[in-house]
């Protein structure tokens, strides 16, 4: 065998780490079962050299070879070979006990570049405190076997406060149970070392049909499915996988995703037990679900995604500075389900958030895609417009605004209007009536076209969960109302046309309308409904003293301006209101009360049922 040197001359950590390829590694992504290499005998394998014509060197002999008809690749052997020499030790000849939690006794591990061949599993069993690299983005182990029960790459029994960093892991897939790498424990029943505190740097899983990196999978192998906590991912990839990670374990806890991504996965982090997890700044794309949140708790910091579906929610979930780039009537920015979101600083393009569930926002910015008119003709007296839009955006019923067209009858068109979805390109205006010469479209002119206020809004039911398959057309979601909402909890584009009530309250509900200052729109509408005997009030947004605006905010009912204040209330039972945004004016925006040149919100009431009372003088 060589001198380890003739394989690492160089090594920073000199003679101590082990190269794989001091033991038989090849790496050259070919799959050299021991057969293909010339040995003809099980023992000639485990005891002798032999040429490796293709690269010109010895190699061998191979001492952790157990398959009789020579079926073991060189590098499954190899590596098998150098883990029994780094990570336990020779109490007499030919008998080696795993060092365990004398982690002192260990010897670094390090592949070169290759692409190393098993078809089998390689069993890291009782290990604690390794460190185990490869060279950059060059080294992968692969398991080019697709057998049931042998098509995983990694399987780790024990695996505790161990360092692994540059390895690429994947599988040719090809059944549900393949797993990348299977992080697992047996709570002791084999191992004296627990499977927690492990960190893994700049790696990558993959396994097709199955599941990139799986943390404690109870159905891994009789007796798995334990510990499985404190683990870090710094710049990690999970691609093509049924599900990129997998944690499965009651008790694993406290996860950092680190500047982590993936694509190309049905689900990239599934969380169906354990939690604590904190994803930040990762990047996602192409993936059926981004992040399912079955289970504990998780904190999504800084993330960009472009798939389709960001995030689905059934337990506590925080999204901060998350940016979702998604288009199509399938995007889903959150799916709340029977939890509670809180979203901060984020901002999607055409995202939808939906579920039954209670979802809190501040400073969140969405509806900002457009796109511009190209057309506009007359379609039996209505407005019919012709849009420049890769996506499929729209669904009859569905609202959008209009913006910078000019010419004859442009103030007929400006505004939030109700369509009726021709194709994917085209929409006709409902209730509008075609009235002039219009200028300023194509694609270098100044009209536009956006989701209006009731977009975002439909639910989405996905039979075939993960992935949505149907959007409803019917009902929008109610949520439950915070008993005081801020301005910074930005309803417009959330629960516009959402229903909801004071049920339960101890006292006065108080729901604050949101300051929509500077976004220019029209329509958002609300539906409010007394179902307890408390005081139901709606307030608007109080700027205070004009000052520098003068800027105000009032609720009128329709047709009688005169009567106006900044709230309304009723406590009547089964009483109910609906109201919406009869402007987003600012400064210059032509008033409806005469005298108020500049007026900040006019939430119209347009129909109630039970005595609302109107109170409250404007600054």
């Amino acid at each position: 065998m060589p001198e380890f040197n003739d394989w690492f001359p160089t090594s920073r950590h000199g003679t101590t780490a082990l190269n794989v390829m001091d033991f038989g590694a090849i790496g050259d992504g070919v799959g050299n079962a021991l057969s293909t290499l010339g040995y003809t005998t099980l023992a000639q394998a485990q005891t002798e050299e032999i040429l490796h014509t293709a690269s010109g060197r010895m190699v061998g002999p191979y001492p952790s070879a157990v398959a009789s008809d020579l079926s073991d690749t060189a590098d499954w052997c190899a590596i098998t070979e150098c883990f029994k020499h780094a990570f336990s030790h020779e109490t007499s000849p030919g008998v080696w006990v795993s060092n365990g939690t004398a982690s002192y006794l260990n010897s670094p591990v390090f592949l070169p570049a290759g692409r190393y061949i098993i078809r089998k599993p390689l069993y890291w069993h009782n290990i604690q405190g390794a460190w185990i690299y490869g060279s950059g983005n060059g080294t992968q182990i692969y398991n080019e076997f697709g057998t049931p029960g042998e098509s995983s790459c990694i399987l780790a029994n024990g695996f505790g406060y161990c360092l692994v960093e540059n390895i690429n892991f994947g599988t040719l897939g090809g059944e549900a149970s393949s797993k990348a790498f299977d992080l697992n424990s047996d709570n002791g029943a084999t191992t004296t070392v627990a499977s927690n505190g492990c960190a893994f740097n700049k790696c990558n899983f993959s396994a097709p049909t199955g599941v990139g990196l799986a943390i404690a999978d109870p159905a891994s192998f009789a007796g798995a499915g334990y510990m499985g906590s404190e683990m870090s991912f710094y710049q990690c990839q999970f691609n093509t996988s049924a599900v990129g990670c997998y944690i499965a374990n009651w008790n694993a806890l406290n996860f950092s995703f680190i500047g982590c991504g993936g694509t190309d996965n049905g689900v990239w982090l599934q969380i169906s037990a354990g939690g604590a997890v904190t994803v930040m700044n990762a990047s996602l794309a192409a993936n059926g679900i981004d992040i399912v949140v079955g289970a504990g708790s998780c904190t999504v910091l800084t993330t960009r995604s472009e798939s389709q579906y960001f995030v689905s929610a059934s337990f506590p979930t925080a999204l901060i500075g998350c940016s979702h780039a998604a288009g199509s009537n399938t995007a889903v920015f959150c799916r709340v389900e029977a939890a509670a979101v809180y979203a901060y600083g984020c901002d999607t393009t055409v995202g939808r958030i939906c579920g039954s569930g209670s979802m809190h926002l501040e400073n969140c910015s969405f509806n900002n895609s457009t796109f511009y008119i190209l057309t506009v003709i007359d379609s039996g007296g209505l407005i019919r417009l012709t849009h420049q839009n890769p996506y499929e955006l729209w669904l009859d019923g569905d609202e959008v605004k209009i913006t910078g067209v000019t010419g004859t009858g442009a103030d007929n068109i400006n505004g939030v209007w109700i369509i009726d979805k021709i194709n994917s390109t085209t929409i006709d205006l409902v209730g509008s009536t075609f009235s002039g010469t219009y200028t300023s479209l194509g694609t270098s002119g100044a009209a536009r076209i956006q989701p209006g206020p009731h977009y975002h809004l439909r639910d989405v039911v996905s039979p075939g969960f993960p992935f949505p398959t149907k959007v409803m057309t019917g009902s929008f979601p109610s949520r439950s109302v915070h008993e005081t909402v801020t301005r910074d909890w930005s309803v417009l584009w959330l629960d516009s046309g959402g229903t909801f009530d004071n049920l339960g309250a101890a006292g006065e509900v108080i729901f604050t309308l949101p300051s929509l200052l500077g976004y220019g729109v029209r329509g958002a509408a609300f539906k409010f409904v007394v179902l307890t005997n408390q005081a139901l009030t709606i307030k608007v947004y109080d700027y205070g003293a004009p000052g520098a605006f003068g800027l105000t905010s009032r609720i009128f009912r329709a047709g009688g301006y005169a009567t106006a204040g900044t709230q309304i209330t009723c406590n009547t039972i089964g009483a109910t209101l609906e109201i919406y945004l009869a402007d987003g004016a600012s400064i210059g925006d032509a008033p409806i009360v005469a005298g108020e040149s500049q007026v900040g919100h006019r939430w119209v009431v347009r129909s109630e049922t039970g005595t609302w009372t109107i109170s409250g003088t404007p600054a």
